[in-house]
């Protein structure tokens, strides 16, 4: 199901997720990837998005 990856980089981040939806909805395991890297990266959302 290639059609639902979304594709991100910020180049501070080292590792790589691939995030893909499952009945229009996030992976409960790729909330937690994504959540472990805001922390360990003290990521935040970009103004304006």
């Amino acid at each position: 199901m290639d059609a639902g990856v979304i594709g991100h980089a910020r180049t501070e981040v080292a590792e790589l997720i691939n995030l893909q939806e499952e009945r229009g909805e996030a992976k409960h395991c790729q909330v937690r990837q994504v959540a472990l890297l805001v922390r360990r990266y003290s990521l935040e959302l970009e103004k304006g998005r």
